[in-house]
């Protein structure tokens, strides 16, 4: 598939060949239809927020304000089918068990996995 692939802070993007993402068994794959562009994402590329800077995985697939179709789902899955239409917010996964998702603040997290971060995001045609 094709997507924008950020290999390092201050770097143009690069319009790439990747392989398409694995699905697990909880969760789905799914053919992006759009992909916003946040001044997040220009931050992040650029390496502006160093606390942030420490868990950014590179080389990076950015994006993070995400629409798309369920082209596939896991084993697992049970809300979702092909054809769903999705939306993919930042946070792209937290624990359920500390302190502050027991107290619906899952942004503060510190398990948290971030679309376009710590994950693949949505300059691509496909995301998990």
């Amino acid at each position: 598939m094709k997507a924008a692939v950020l290999s390092g802070f201050k770097e143009a993007l690069q319009i790439s060949e990747v392989p398409l993402p694995q699905l697990e068994k909880d969760e789905i794959l799914i053919c992006l239809q759009a992909c916003g562009i946040c001044h997040s994402d220009l931050h992040v590329t650029q390496g502006d927020w160093p606390l942030l800077n420490k868990i950014v995985i590179t080389p990076l697939i950015p994006g993070h304000e995400i629409a798309g179709v369920v082209e596939a789902a896991g084993s697992e899955v049970r809300r979702f089918k092909p054809e769903d239409w999705v939306g993919v917010p930042w946070i792209y996964w937290t624990c359920g068990e500390c302190e502050f998702c027991a107290e619906y603040r899952e942004n503060l997290c510190l398990k948290q996995r971030i679309m376009g971060v710590t994950e693949d995001g949505g300059f691509a045609e496909f995301v998990t």
